[in-house]
């Protein structure tokens, strides 16, 4: 089925590479890297501080394991360091050595953001009043972790206001369970509890700009934490995913060239379902596309408010 997988996703990818004109651009990895970190004059770097409060629902991979409320509350703070390129029209022109462009009027009223970040959560099902039952497992969860996040916008007025963007990143996530009952149904629990597990997760989400310096963002979060990395196979993950995930940033003038308005719409589209389909299939093999085993995940949803300051 992996197999089934990788070669689908390189013949489609192939098909698409030769829908469009990309001879045009240099496309060279040392060229990429090279804009990638390019001190462009055009992007505005800021300190960005965020706080936030959701619904979690912890999935096990054992369904035999009973007496977990199934609804716990995160509550999250972080740092980071947040990147704005406002005139987007004019950041392509110069990867383009002004070249002029057909399309460059319509890429005025959008924007791209990146950042990156560190964070720390409380994911507990003991501030849940409707399953607070006696006797019942309840779990409470620290944890910390590394994202990158970045997308298109679009500017209402003159002022940046709507944000698609995609997160993900790694986490490193410490369980804590009472009342676990030492059966076969709940040895996984047992090899989680108060130990500090490595895990990844993906966060699409919609961002308004209340102002210069806030903004409220709705988001979705889908986070896997695994019992065991499982070696060196977790580097191939890894670089599977990057690959999947960041091959679209190697063609960003040609595609907001050729979708105009749309691009956000589309990139934002691409990075969802690929993360979706990706993080469906490691919750069933975390070493996806090369095999592993069931993990613990967190489907939370949340209202996120940040300050770039």
């Amino acid at each position: 089925m992996s197999k089934i997988v990788i070669i689908s996703l390189v013949y489609i990818f192939s098909v698409f590479e030769n829908s469009f004109s990309f001879e045009e651009e240099d496309n060279s990895f040392a060229n990429y890297i090279r804009n990638f970190n390019t001190n462009d004059e055009l992007a505005t770097n800021k300190t960005l501080l965020f706080t936030g409060y959701a619904l979690s629902n912890l999935t096990l991979p054992n369904e035999e394991i009973n007496g977990i409320p199934k609804t716990a509350y995160k509550s999250e703070i972080g740092y980071g360091f947040y990147r704005t390129y406002e005139k987007l029209n004019e950041k392509i022109k110069n990867v383009r050595n002004g070249k002029q462009l057909l399309k460059i009027d319509e890429l005025k009223n959008i924007f791209y953001v990146g950042s990156e970040s560190v964070f720390l959560s409380n994911i507990s099902t003991y501030f849940n009043p409707v399953e607070n039952i006696a006797g019942s497992i309840k779990s409470d969860a620290w944890r910390f972790g590394f994202a990158y996040s970045n997308g298109y916008g679009y500017k209402l007025g003159i002022q940046p206001k709507l944000l698609l963007q995609h997160k993900s990143g790694f986490t490193w996530t410490r369980f804590d369970f009472e009342h676990i009952n030492v059966t076969s149904a709940q040895s996984y629990l047992k090899d989680l509890d108060e130990k500090m597990k490595f895990g990844q997760f993906y966060s699409p989400s919609i961002a308004y700009g209340l102002s210069q310096s806030i903004k409220i963002e709705l988001y979705y979060e889908k986070a896997n934490t695994y019992n065991s990395t499982g070696g060196i196979a977790i580097i191939g993950t890894l670089v599977f995913e990057g690959a999947l995930q960041r091959w679209v940033d190697f063609y960003e003038t040609p595609l907001l060239m050729e979708f105009g308005d749309y691009y956000p719409f589309i990139y934002f589209a691409y990075k969802t379902a690929i993360s979706s389909f990706i993080y469906a299939q490691k919750s069933n093999e975390h070493l996806f596309p090369f095999g592993g085993s069931k993990q613990a995940s967190y489907n939370t949803y949340g209202i996120q408010l940040s300050f770039v300051l």
